[in-house]
């Protein structure tokens, strides 16, 4: 029993429970979001795929930084977790005194754990039209999401808002597929596109005499581009995308990456070429040299492959992972194999 000089605190249950839900942050966004100046979060709708799903539970929502995505899952507890604030509490037979106490305005059972997510489920491939050449009207193989856009049209900016990634990933992602916005329409163009575009590249610099080895005016190649029907703004993206790392496209000067190009390349040939039984290598290896400025032709080699490739049969390539290993490798966590501890656990060695 306390004395008489012990303090006292009176615990309440409010009548009206509020609704709460407790989201545990990991240190490095708790830091971040307390810091002078704290970026701006959003919550964005994302199905995880199987392939990366992190448990059955998986959560359907993302939270976002400006450059970081996080799988938001729900974790349940076995304690009573109640929300508490202070308040002064009157005795019924003595309403001037007043004490110091504490009541329950919310009880939560469960709580928000945030994972990192290096990939996620739904893509831009998923929300965006594919371009397929100039040749004839641009196709849709994918459904636009539902609602979004000016009638079933997103702009790139839309696709960003649609797509549960971080601006800087979503930037990336937009520019490893050459992803180019047109009258306000974002299209993801077809791997018949890129070679087309790359082709007339290709031809523009061998009539104008020009070095895709070192820097060179984007204009000398984008008209004659242009001229074969492709968008400008295709064609930019092309550039943008082999580019060498550090490059700004602030004047109308360029460098292109030759391991990054040679490899981009040869992706595109493989899979245009692939069918079920492959490709006999050599023609490939034939065709991927004819398509890069003589200096470079010496580095299509397969190890400098960054897309799946496998051999259905000796001598012959084909596009794509082979049937026996489609299992592909274990998840990896970026926790050093350890699941994120929960908060909960933390005091369970306290109970008694």
């Amino acid at each position: 029993m306390p004395g008489q000089d012990d303090l006292v605190i009176s615990f309440e249950i409010s009548h009206e429970q509020q609704s709460f839900r407790l989201l545990e942050l990991p240190p490095a966004l708790l830091d971040l979001i307390t810091s002078a100046n704290p970026p701006s979060l959003s919550l964005k709708s994302g199905v995880v795929s199987d392939q990366n799903a992190l448990s059955p539970a998986s959560s359907h929502a993302v939270l976002c930084t400006n450059d970081q995505t996080f799988h938001v899952r729900q974790v349940q507890s076995s304690n009573s977790v109640y929300l508490v604030q202070p308040r002064k509490s009157f005795r019924q037979n003595e309403p001037q005194l007043a004490e110091t106490a504490v009541e329950a305005v919310a009880r939560c059972a469960s709580t928000l754990e945030l994972i990192p997510a290096s990939t996620v489920g739904v893509s831009l491939r998923q929300i965006l039209p594919m371009y397929n050449s100039p040749l004839g009207e641009p196709i849709a193989e994918v459904e636009t999401v539902e609602g979004s856009g000016v009638n079933g049209v997103l702009s790139k900016q839309e696709a960003l808002e649609n797509v549960p990634l971080s601006p800087r990933q979503f930037n990336e992602a937009w520019a490893e597929i050459c992803a180019f916005e047109l009258d306000g329409q974002a299209w993801i163009p077809s791997a018949k596109s890129l070679r087309g575009v790359w082709s007339s590249i290709i031809a523009a610099a061998t009539s104008k005499s020009v070095n895709l080895g070192g820097k060179f005016l984007i204009p000398d190649i984008a008209d004659v581009v242009e001229e074969d029907g492709f968008p400008r703004a295709l064609f930019d993206a092309v550039i943008e995308r082999n580019r060498m790392d550090g490059e700004v496209l602030m004047t109308d000067w360029v460098i292109l990456a030759k391991d990054k190009c040679v490899s981009w390349i040869g992706g595109l040939l493989l899979e245009l070429q692939s069918s079920p039984d492959g490709v006999a290598e050599s023609e490939f290896l034939a065709e991927w040299k004819n398509q890069l400025p003589e200096l470079w032709r010496n580095h299509a080699l397969l190890r400098s492959l960054k897309c799946i490739y496998s051999h259905p049969s000796k001598g012959r390539i084909t596009f794509g992972i082979s049937s026996e290993d489609r299992s592909g490798p274990a998840a990896v966590s970026n926790n050093n194999g350890k699941r994120p501890g929960k908060w909960h656990e933390k005091f369970k060695s306290t109970r008694r």
